[in-house]
């Protein structure tokens, strides 16, 4: 939970944020920025609550943590949950888990809307003042004012991911969006929605012009530096479709990764795992704390540990082979080692990283290569994941086809980030890929059976943000 990120991280200044309501966002009172040095805008940016994808209300006694941004494991595929185990679910999760129109309730809070808007006006407070901040070098603040907008822009990213259609470059140009928010005015309303193109241009835009300002390195991963910005615009173009141009990016990283004064590298799990699990029957390996995490190139996660017991892999489903150091991370049972559940249930690690990751760099560098005709470069970059996955004698790959290879890199997209919520936006990126055509998605429970259908890739405008914004349109 995020009470659990705090404590584990030291705020330099919390973000002095008072009075206001905000219509657009179905946000608690925020209001009046104070901050005018170098020193304090560069503080907002390590408040600790956003290293983590979740809603919080920021209010004159203090912040108060809300929701995780963590749907997405309720919608993604491999998910499996029944009665009596998800008793304990919101309304919304079930919802989602079960596809409808509807997910949230007309007085449920949104945190798919809220944690990144929230957090998006942090980042426009510092890139519409920070600039004419009372002291600092023009090179520290452009800084800053890079970071910001690097932020803000990746926000913006998984938002038309949730509420957008999946990019599609023939109708990307009509298809509605989520509107594009640069300025911190608290009390204001949204503003139309603008489509899915114009946010991919938006995001594209600002993070092509925050690399130019960005460090070519971070002594901390809850920071954004070069590294994460780059990875940031290769994740963009490969969720376009723009292989080749996701290559540059993500080449781009790779090569400045190597030279970070913290170390961003691949665990491997054959010489860690046993060292991270405690002695005790059926508790999980503990995974480094985010600050500490070498696979993290900047740290933006949301909590899946609190589902163990709820959510399973899909019985249907054969992920890993019995040799895969993966499985370590599930459990079949609870930590009584009494209760069986129906599947495996993941155990960890407790937070997941969602931000520019080692593991995520490997897996779009081995499906753009492959997509591009580059099969051994592919295959190396696959083997070098799995080879700290499983023992060497079992990660190797002999595929020459690229289409199968690309198949296989996708299914171990699968095998690295099952019951993370991270596959749902695979589901949406592969929907109309000829390589995916015919799978269907289904989900099942005591009360019935599920399938996915086009529309319900995109999520419904929030009931709450609608009341605020009547004129907002919104999704079938």
């Amino acid at each position: 939970m995020k009470q659990s990120i705090i404590k584990y991280l030291i705020i330099t200044l919390v973000i002095f944020l008072t009075g206001a309501c905000t219509k657009f966002l179905d946000i608690k009172p925020k209001g009046v920025d104070v901050v005018s040095t170098i020193d304090q805008y560069n503080g907002l940016f390590n408040n600790a609550l956003l290293v983590s994808f979740g809603d919080y209300t920021i209010q004159p006694g203090g912040v108060t943590p809300g929701d995780n941004a963590d749907l997405s494991i309720f919608l993604s595929d491999e998910t499996y949950t029944t009665s009596p185990y998800n008793s304990s679910l919101k309304a919304s999760s079930i919802n989602g888990y079960h596809w409808l129109p509807n997910v949230y309730l007309p007085d449920q809070d949104a945190p798919q809307w809220n944690a990144f808007y929230t957090q998006n006006y942090t980042y426009n407070v510092i890139a519409n003042g920070v600039m004419n901040a009372s002291d600092g070098t023009e090179l520290q603040k452009k800084q800053l004012l890079a970071e910001a907008r690097a932020n803000r822009a990746y926000l913006h990213f998984w938002l038309v991911n949730y509420f957008g259609k999946p990019y599609n470059a023939s109708s990307a140009s009509t298809d509605p969006g989520v509107p594009i928010i640069t300025k911190p005015d608290a009390s204001g309303s949204a503003g139309p929605r603008v489509s899915v193109q114009a946010v991919y241009n938006f995001v594209i835009s600002e993070l092509s012009a925050a690399i130019t300002d960005l460090p070519d390195s971070s002594l901390s991963r809850l920071r954004l530096a070069k590294p994460a910005a780059t990875f940031m615009l290769g994740q963009v173009y490969f969720f376009m479709g723009k292989y080749d141009s996701a290559l540059v990016e993500l080449n781009t990283t790779r090569a400045l990764i190597q030279n970070s004064p913290i170390p961003m590298d691949l665990y491997d799990y054959n010489q860690v795992l046993d060292q991270w699990t405690p002695p005790v029957p059926n508790f999980p390996p503990t995974f480094p704390i985010a600050p500490n995490n070498q696979e993290a190139i900047c740290q933006r996660q949301t909590t899946v540990g609190l589902y163990r017991g709820i959510v399973f892999l899909n019985p249907n489903y054969s992920l890993y082979d019995s040799t895969d150091l993966r499985l370590k991370l599930f459990s079949k049972t609870d930590f009584g080692g009494q209760a069986v559940y129906p599947s495996y249930s993941r155990a960890a690690p407790y937070q997941v990283n969602y931000g520019p990751s080692v593991p995520n760099l490997y897996l779009m560098l081995a499906e753009c290569k492959a997509r591009t005709g580059d099969i051994s470069g592919a295959t190396a970059d696959v083997v070098t994941l799995r080879a700290h996955r499983m023992p060497a004698t079992d990660a190797a790959v002999s595929i020459g086809d690229a289409d199968s290879l690309v198949r296989f890199i996708v299914a171990e997209r699968y095998r690295e980030y099952a019951l993370t919520g991270f596959n749902w936006f695979d589901v949406r990126r592969l929907w109309n890929d000829q390589l995916f055509a015919g799978k269907n998605y289904v989900h099942t429970d005591s009360a019935g059976t599920y399938i996915l259908t086009t529309d319900r890739l995109v999520l419904k405008i929030p009931p709450k943000v609608l009341s605020y914004n009547p004129g907002m349109t919104d999704n079938p």
